[in-house]
């Protein structure tokens, strides 16, 4: 399968790129996992599959408006 045959089809298909598929089930993905006070910001982030916590949590904050941490505390309110 030609990769940017795949990434047309799949764009034509769900109206979004493979990559923005990836980065929001990532990011629901962490959202999940923040509501475990036993895991750390950076457990999250590496388990969403980001190795550099920095770059996770800006991408968190653009895609949610908010930062990891703030989510976090928002969900205790």
């Amino acid at each position: 399968l030609n990769r940017s045959y795949f990434s047309n089809l799949f764009t034509k298909t769900l109206g979004i790129s493979p990559q923005e598929y990836l980065l929001s089930l990532r990011i629901e993905k962490a959202c999940t996992l923040l509501e475990d006070l036993q895991l750390t910001i950076g457990e999250v982030s590496i388990k969403v599959g980001y190795t550099d916590q920095l770059t996770f949590s800006k991408i968190f904050k653009k895609t949610k408006g908010v930062s990891p941490k703030l989510y976090r505390q928002l969900l205790l309110d």
